[in-house]
């Protein structure tokens, strides 16, 4: 096998590729390639928010105040299974509500819904949101 030199050592191709590729990595970053980061993004100018990179689910409020409460005018009842309490059969009676009467005007009008009671109302007030 044939040896190349390489600044006063023996080196073989492996170890010419990895000096290759050194090089390389030296060149970038003089040249001033930024580096990959892990930062929040900054807002670019004339932006006033930088990017927002969330998945949102629907039925789930994704900012404001009720960031990550189910909205119950809009949540489908597989969502509406993630609260405490509620089964497939309260589902899809919210569901059914819903088509009927329309809208939830606030939290509390769930309460009408058959099945739901005041006790099940507490374990799941702080999760949900009628917007």
């Amino acid at each position: 096998m044939q040896n190349h030199r390489f600044f006063h050592f023996f080196a073989g191709r492996a170890d010419a590729i990895l000096f290759a590729a050194l090089l390389l990595l030296a060149l970038f970053f003089l040249a001033g390639v930024p580096a990959p980061s892990h930062e929040t993004p900054s807002p670019a100018r004339g932006e006033r928010f930088a990017p927002v990179h969330e998945t949102v689910l629907p039925g789930v409020i994704a900012s404001g105040e009720n960031r990550g409460k189910i909205d119950i005018n809009s949540a489908d009842a597989a969502l509406l299974m993630e609260l405490d309490g509620i089964g497939e059969t309260l589902a899809s009676r919210i569901v059914e509500y819903r088509e009927v009467n329309g809208p939830f005007s606030c939290p509390e009008e769930i309460l009408n819904v058959r099945g739901i009671g005041a006790v099940r109302y507490q374990a799941i007030k702080d999760a949900i949101c009628a917007m």
